[in-house]
């Protein structure tokens, strides 16, 4: 699937603005004709956003159902192929035109499109689209609704959600919707590995799929226009091989990207970019180009004022330009799939991606099992899978991202969970014609008595763990965090003496404007001094490949007795406003550059 493009032979217009919303509670809209007609009381809904940011609603805030969004569209242009394009439809949609339904998506948080050929009517037409976001442990993320009653109230027993991950659980159309007009036969993908020698990159390998056969030219051209390397194919089908004679290698120092410019036939064109780079992890080191990369930054949320988990163009520019001022060269997208508009920003800033699926929540932190017969089955891994090779068919192409996350903390000390992770990590090393260094992110502590507790470590290529010493253990002890933050990945280390290891996740709340000498907690000192005793340990350790503190600012989440107004382990506020601890590592890294 290819990201919206605008040129002779296509155009994408963007149906971004204020459309009508309804809750539809008893989830009997569809019986009651919405799809035709939107109920009377509809409220003006942005897209893209979250529902759950916009109103003064305390029960739209937390709202676990389904919800319908509507808005009125013109018949188009005498396009052969008119496609509607989600960008992310949370958590399932069905996508209805004049009353007919034409798409069903589970998808979550990754682009889906809908062929809207020969459905239109003359004049006005009605879009709907039911949206809804509850949660079953056969969904990725997975969750539940459980029915409880308020004690000494008079409330009647009601569903409530009930999820494991920590970030509200925000739904709707989180992402542009767009209406694609294209030619009848036209590119529908791109398939592209690099090549290389010595870990030096040399050139691309390439092919395309179209919705019909017939010649395809590739041209590639430098940053100035030049054409530096062209190829023919008798059908999008056939591999072609590219070598510019003087390549301009991609790194976080240069991220130099060359276009590509697919032409098909004489039915359609696409141009795109995409940069030169090769990565290969050895037991010491994570290698760009041949040469050790340290990765430094920050696991980040999709997450601002108003518009919650919906994208948003500013937030995107402020959020990576901020890394990068701080000296960052990476991020995580913790925990699902971003926007892709944050990928194509990645790659012109220089920052590498740890890109990873919506796999979060699949841990309870208590004893009952997670894998197992009616939670996380086989039902729930073929979604996992289907969502899996969609993000790596989506984002592969794009020279920041440098490692796939699985899954962040699930139970993998399960027996059940080692077949689970042994098959997505087959297929995701199948799906990936670079085959990229591949990761779950790991909870739990490396061994226990002396034996590794993981059942899915034995198949990360780099051994990613999250921590909290001095926080949710041993809190308030700050005299601990250097020794604990040494002794875990030394462990990891001992049981896989031949895979880098990367914190992934450390961090302690701080409440902006706290301030406490000596430190205590939820001051920012307390914040900023964790921080540092951490990073003093793991620069002690020359297998370790990379820091990323959690997080990169506050973000929003369901109400709880540890949570104040959201999780506040961001080093910026959640209006982009620095902390201690965000100077100190500014500072850091900027040294390390």
């Amino acid at each position: 699937m290819l990201y919206p493009q605008n040129n002779f032979y296509r155009h994408a217009q963007k149906l971004d603005g204020v459309w009508m919303f309804a809750k539809d509670t008893s989830d009997d809209g569809e019986a009651r004709g919405w799809a035709t007609q939107p109920p009377a009381g509809t409220i003006p809904m942005p897209v893209p956003a979250a529902f759950n940011e916009i109103t003064e609603d305390p029960d739209l805030r937390d709202y676990f159902g389904v919800a319908w969004y509507f808005v009125r569209l013109e018949k188009p242009d005498d396009s052969p192929v008119h496609k509607l394009r989600f960008g992310a439809a949370v958590y399932h949609a069905g996508v209805y035109l004049n009353g007919e339904k034409l798409h069903q998506s589970h998808l979550g948080k990754l682009p889906f499109e809908v062929d809207l050929s020969g459905k239109w009517q003359e004049g006005d037409n009605l879009l709907a689209v039911r949206i809804d976001t509850r949660l079953s442990w056969q969904t990725v993320p997975p969750g539940c609704q459980k029915s409880k009653r308020i004690p000494d109230i008079n409330i009647e027993d009601h569903q409530r959600p009930e999820y494991h991950f920590d970030f509200l659980n925000n739904g709707g159309l989180l992402r542009s919707v767009w209406l694609l007009s294209l030619p009848a036969n036209h590119l529908t993908g791109i398939t592209l590995k690099t090549l290389s020698q010595n870990d030096q990159p040399q050139g691309w390998e390439l092919c395309c799929q179209a919705t019909g056969s017939c010649p395809v030219q590739y041209r590639i051209l430098d940053a100035k226009g030049h054409e530096v390397a062209n190829a023919n194919a008798k059908q999008p089908s056939s591999t072609v091989t590219l070598h510019p004679e003087y390549p301009h290698l991609w790194s976080p120092d240069s991220p130099y990207l060359y276009s590509l410019e697919i032409t098909l036939g004489s039915d359609d064109r696409y141009k795109t970019k995409i940069g030169l780079r090769c990565i290969r992890v050895v037991p010491d080191a994570f290698l760009l180009n041949g040469s050790r990369i340290y990765l430094r930054g920050c696991a980040t949320h999709e997450d601002f004022h108003l518009v919650g988990q919906g994208h948003n163009d500013a937030r995107l520019v402020r959020d990576l330009t901020m890394l990068k001022n701080m000296g960052a060269n990476s991020f995580r997208t913790a925990h699902y799939p971003y926007d892709e508009s944050a990928y194509r920003l990645a790659d012109e800033l220089g920052l590498l991606v740890i890109d990873e699926t919506a796999a979060v929540g699949f841990n309870s932190w208590t004893s009952y099992p997670i894998f197992s017969d009616n939670r996380v089955d086989e039902q729930t891994l073929a979604v996992h899978k289907d969502m899996l090779v969609r993000l790596i068919e989506r984002d592969h192409m794009h020279p920041s991202v440098v490692m796939w996350s699985i899954a962040n903390e699930p139970a993998c000390y399960e027996a059940e969970a080692e077949e689970y992770f042994r098959q997505l990590f087959e297929l995701c090393r199948a799906s990936d014609p670079e085959c990229r260094p591949t990761t779950v992110v790991q909870s739990s502590w490396p061994e226990s008595n002396g034996k590794l507790v993981s059942r899915s470590a034995q198949f990360c290529d780099v051994i990613c763990y999250n921590r909290y010493a001095a926080w949710y253990f041993d809190p308030g002890h700050l005299e601990v965090v250097e020794k604990q933050s040494l002794d875990e990945p030394i462990a990891w280390r001992q049981m896989f003496p031949d895979k880098p290891v990367m914190i992934t996740e450390f961090g302690a709340d701080a409440i902006a404007g706290m301030h406490s000498s000596p430190p205590v907690m939820f001051s920012e000192e307390y914040q900023k001094e964790t921080i540092a005793a951490y990073t003093r340990s793991l620069d002690k350790l020359s297998y370790v490949v990379g820091e990323h503190v959690w997080n990169m600012c506050d973000f929003m989440t369901k109400q709880g007795t540890v949570r104040v107004m959201g999780n506040r382990k961001g080093v910026h506020t959640r209006d982009r406003q620095p902390k201690l601890a965000a100077h100190f590592l500014k500072e850091r890294w900027r040294r390390m550059e």
